[in-house]
């Protein structure tokens, strides 16, 4: 499979001030289509997770403990590997979660699994997006120093996956959510140098060929950077659906945010910079609730809908951000 990326340094001026980013939460979630344990688990961890705000989550699909996976099959080396790197592989469901493997006998289910990874920051940032270019997929990952940091080496993943895919499974489960596809570099996770000094940052082009098994409507990118040595995560982020994108450049929720979060009445954000011309609102599920232009508003109203987890979409001429807000 043809793999290309290209690696810029871009040099800012340097700053003693210290400023770190919150660090994202990132679940990677290892589960097979022929297991029964985790039919009977992976729904009580989804909705555990769908309470949750702005944490992410891959599913990869290792080939043990059953190698008629229908996801493995598709690319049963690089979902064997990430297994691996995890030190996972062998039985299913296992959840690592900012790099730490959870017991199996954890409770997926419990809100309590992300309490030791929240309020957490990082001296690094991630913006990753995506777009189709003829038969391939292009990916930007840049990697910033937020603070100057001796952080030095780290690996890379970077990862292509869809967000829901209706499929009856040998297992009984009917729908499955971000599924992982292809890692964006040949040995599934790319060494590097980090960025030491505050503002300076890494550019990485990379690109692979689109394939026929993934649903080009969903596709998204989703880079998760780990310590070279301990493999705790470093930061983590994901793009939008490259289709919803259509050539915008795609504000990240690290570097934008909307508040009150959770919200009664009245749902906040920035439109001085962006002058957001129209926003959609979302249930998890993907029905469009409400939409409507903006002139300079710097809010929309949602007293109106019911309460639950939401995905708000803003857009403009050159900018797209979408991310989650929860009603009360």
């Amino acid at each position: 499979m043809r793999r290309i990326f290209l690696i810029l340094i871009v040099l800012g001026t340097i700053q003693i001030a210290k400023a770190q980013v919150p660090r994202k939460i990132v679940v990677e979630h290892f589960t097979n289509t022929f297991c029964s344990v985790c039919a009977s688990r992976n729904p009580g961890f989804f909705t555990n997770l769908d309470a949750q705000q702005d944490i992410l989550q891959i599913s990869i699909h290792p080939s043990s403990p059953y190698s008629q996976c229908y996801f493995n099959k598709q690319n049963k080396a690089e979902n064997d590997a990430r297994t691996q790197y995890n030190g996972v592989y062998g039985s299913t469901p296992r959840l690592v979660i900012n790099g730490v493997a959870l017991s199996a006998s954890t409770n997926y289910n419990s809100a309590t699994i992300f309490e030791a990874y929240k309020a957490q920051t990082s001296e690094i940032s991630i913006r990753i997006s995506g777009k189709f270019v003829g038969d391939s997929v292009v990916v930007q990952t840049i990697l910033k120093a937020e603070a100057n940091n001796t952080l030095g080496m780290a690996n890379l993943f970077v990862a292509l996956a869809n967000e829901k895919i209706n499929y009856a499974a040998g297992n009984g489960e009917q729908v499955h959510h971000n599924v992982f596809r292809k890692s964006l570099f040949a040995n599934n996770s790319l060494s590097l140098a980090l960025p030491a000094m505050k503002g300076d940052s890494l550019v990485i082009t990379s690109s692979v060929k689109k394939e026929a098994t993934w649903n080009a409507s969903d596709l998204f990118a989703m880079a998760i950077l780990n310590n070279a040595s301990s493999k705790a995560v470093i930061q983590a982020e994901k793009s939008i659906a490259f289709s919803l994108a259509n050539g915008l450049e795609v504000i990240s929720v690290s570097s934008f945010k909307i508040f009150p979060n959770p919200v009664q009445d009245f749902l906040q954000f920035e439109n001085e910079h962006y002058q957001w011309q129209q926003f959609k609102v979302y249930t998890l599920q993907g029905s469009l609730v409400n939409s409507g232009k903006l002139n300079s508003q710097t809010g929309i109203s949602v007293g109106g809908l019911n309460q639950g987890i939401y995905i708000l979409e803003l857009a403009n001429e050159q900018y797209l951000y979408r991310g989650k807000f929860i009603k009360q």
